[in-house]
């Protein structure tokens, strides 16, 4: 996973849909945050802007299966990015949240910083309570 503060907005296109036998799902969701409410999080996947997500919203990905970069950022620049390798036929979740800030623990002898604005692996979603913002295909 990396991390990174830029300036972005977003540039939403299609993509293309894989072919039949080598489809995979990629589910990303952003869960609610109240502080973070009126931030935008662009998702892209390999480079390609595909959706923009509110608090307690998901998008669905159809990819070829293989290696893919999937990355998320604000409109106010802040950026994360998980690179994944997907198998024919699975389904694989990743969870986007953060909110703008970063912070620092200070340990003895050692600084550690945590991350508050990131893309990661998830079990699963039940997107019942979640709205979905679907993915244009050509």
């Amino acid at each position: 996973m990396s991390f990174t503060q830029g300036c972005s907005s977003a540039n939403i296109k299609n993509i293309n849909e894989p072919r039949v036998g080598n489809k995979a799902v990629i589910t990303v969701y952003r869960p609610y945050k109240i502080e973070e409410n009126i931030n935008k999080m662009i998702v892209s996947i390999n480079d390609i802007d595909v959706a923009i997500l509110k608090n307690k919203q998901y998008t669905e990905i159809l990819v070829p299966s293989g290696s893919h970069k999937i990355s998320v950022r604000y409109s106010m620049g802040l950026e994360a990015s998980e690179s994944i390798k997907i198998k024919p036929n699975q389904n694989m979740y990743l969870e986007a949240s953060g909110s703008s800030g970063n912070s620092v623990d200070f340990v003895p002898g050692s600084l550690f910083f945590r991350q508050r604005f990131y893309i990661r692996q998830s079990n699963s979603i039940n997107t019942k309570n979640y709205i979905e913002v679907p993915v244009s295909y050509n």
